[in-house]
Order: C-alpha cells, then sequence, then structure tokens
C-alpha cells in the first residue's frame, strides 16, 4: 500500500472551480436538500406529537395544508397594519390532521414547522372546494371549526387517503364560507377600491395641470 500523498495543484483546482454545473442537475440538488429540510422540520414537529401517544398508538396517515382560519386572521390582522401580523410571533400557518390507529388529531405549527400544539378532533371532516382551493372543515371537541386549505389538483389525493384511512367525509356542493374569508374579501375589494380612486385622482391631476405637477 502506498503512502503517497496527492496534492491538488493550484492549477487543476482552477479548473474544478470553473466546471460548469448543468442547471437541471443544480436545480435538482438544491430540490432534494430542500426536501430533506421539510421532511426533518416536519418530522421534528411530530416527534412532540408521538411523544403524548398512548403506548400502542401510533400515526398511521397525516394530511398537510394551510391553517385557513389562523393564517386568515393573521393577513386580516397585517392589512390594519399591526406589527404583531409577523410570523415571529407564532402564528399558525400549517396544519396538520394526523390519523392515529386510535382516533384523529389536529397538530398546529408555525413558520418552518414550529410546533405550537396539538388535539383531538371529531372523525368527521366536510369538504368544499371552487376553481383553485379545497378547504377541510372539522370540529375539535370543543365543536370550535377547524379549516386546512389546499391546492385543488391534492383533492383527490386528499378524498383518496380519507377513504383509505376510514376517515368519515362528506363532499358539499355548497361555496365554502367562513367569517375569516368573508372579511379578507372585502378588505380585498375596499383595497381594490381605494387603489382605483387613487389612480383616477392620478390620472385626473396629470390630466389637468400636465406633468410639471410630479416634477417634471
Amino acid at each position: 500500500m502506498s503512502n503517497k500523498v496527492e496534492y491538488v495543484s493550484d492549477e487543476e483546482m482552477k479548473d474544478i472551480e470553473n466546471v460548469e454545473v448543468d442547471e437541471n442537475i443544480e436545480t435538482k440538488i438544491k430540490n432534494k436538500k430542500a426536501d430533506i429540510i421539510y421532511k426533518e422540520l416536519l418530522n421534528k414537529a411530530l416527534d412532540e406529537v408521538r411523544k403524548s401517544l398512548e403506548f400502542d398508538e401510533y400515526i398511521e396517515e397525516k394530511i398537510i395544508g394551510r391553517d385557513y382560519k389562523a393564517d386568515t386572521t393573521r393577513i386580516i390582522v397585517a392589512g390594519a397594519g399591526s406589527i404583531i401580523a409577523h410570523p415571529i410571533f407564532d402564528w399558525s400557518s400549517a396544519m396538520i390532521l394526523i390519523k392515529t390507529n386510535k382516533r384523529l388529531l389536529l397538530l398546529e405549527t408555525a413558520q418552518y414547522f414550529k410546533y405550537l400544539r396539538h388535539y383531538e378532533v371529531e372523525n368527521k371532516v366536510t369538504i368544499y372546494s371552487d376553481e383553485e382551493l379545497v378547504y377541510l372543515s372539522l370540529n375539535n371537541l370543543e365543536s370550535s371549526e377547524k379549516v386546512i386549505q389546499n391546492t385543488i389538483d391534492c383533492k383527490d389525493n386528499i378524498v383518496k387517503k380519507l377513504k383509505e384511512n376510514n376517515i368519515a367525509f362528506e363532499i358539499s356542493n355548497n361555496e365554502f364560507v367562513c367569517t375569516e374569508k368573508v372579511v379578507v374579501e372585502k378588505q380585498g375589494k375596499l383595497f381594490w377600491i381605494g387603489g382605483l380612486i387613487i389612480l383616477i385622482i392620478l390620472l385626473y391631476n396629470l390630466i389637468t395641470k400636465g406633468p410639471s405637477l410630479y416634477g417634471y
């Protein structure tokens, strides 16, 4: 066996550094790293749930989505200019519906799947959908509504998971409505109307008073 140590010369190192990596390969590497981090953060939050399970209880399935009511409330608060809407204040942003071999649990997490809390929910899910989004409505044991939102392309897979895990559900043909949704839609209309009024004023001043009004 040779004990000779081989070194890379400065010229060879420059050649290595200048090798162009295929963009597709580079993207795949970045996506792989992001996927690993995503799974690690999610698993860390799930570990907090596992600690509270009964000795013979285990997780069978999970469905991940946006915490619609909490995150929409945060957006409404942000629209009012409040600093407490910032994610650092641990607003629930993602929820995970967890099916164990004994019950249904709901896990609330903040940014980057930071664990907030989990609790048991009723074994019944109502599914609403529109052209772009799907909403899973369910109640905790105190009958308080919780809503998980996802993109419409996830609907079939969600329904499949619910069926395979014997989770009671119904698909509603009605439009999804909740207080937070109504408020944020009205807020959006007000911003749009306000922006339109400002645009009209700017155009009016430009036409009647000319560009000199704005220093041109």
